[in-house]
């Protein structure tokens, strides 16, 4: 058997792992009428309501310009959001919550991490701390591997 043979049962486990984590966020976020992008977005920005720009938004949800921009301008249309002066930088804007968005943030995001907190404590600290250490370095590698090809 090849090594590429040996390796494709982990692969097709770790994708199915993966997106099916990714498909109980997304059915979370159903829940409030927006997609898993949108909650990623409407998260950051709840995080960051103090000062949030475009390039923070992109870099740090790790999604395509185009992705973003679309979010934005539908949050924008439903006054989730509201764009306003950077005085440090007048060329660019900053973006923050409206009151409905932050009503609207409290509910999912919020919520969102009350289910992690209890998710966290069902598996123990012990075994969270493994996940998370694995994924951190996971992430890492797979990175670097990735940069590393360009």
């Amino acid at each position: 058997m090849s090594d590429e043979q040996m390796d494709e049962p982990w692969m097709e486990t770790y994708h199915s792992f993966f997106f099916k984590v990714m498909a109980v966020y997304e059915e979370w976020a159903q829940d409030f009428g927006i997609n898993l992008y949108e909650y990623l977005v409407l998260s950051y920005l709840y995080d960051h309501q103090e000062r949030c720009t475009h390039k923070d938004l992109i870099e740090n949800r790790v999604m395509p310009q185009k992705f973003v921009d679309s979010i934005l301008k539908q949050f924008e249309q439903w006054n989730v959001i509201e764009f306003y002066t950077n005085n440090e930088d007048r060329r660019g804007k900053l973006i923050r919550l409206t009151e409905i968005g932050v009503e609207s943030a409290k509910k999912a995001v919020l919520g969102g991490r009350e289910l992690e907190k209890l998710t966290r404590e069902k598996l123990g600290i012990e075994k969270w701390e493994i996940l998370k250490k694995s994924n951190l370095e996971f992430l890492k590698v797979f990175r670097n591997v990735l940069d590393n090809r360009k």
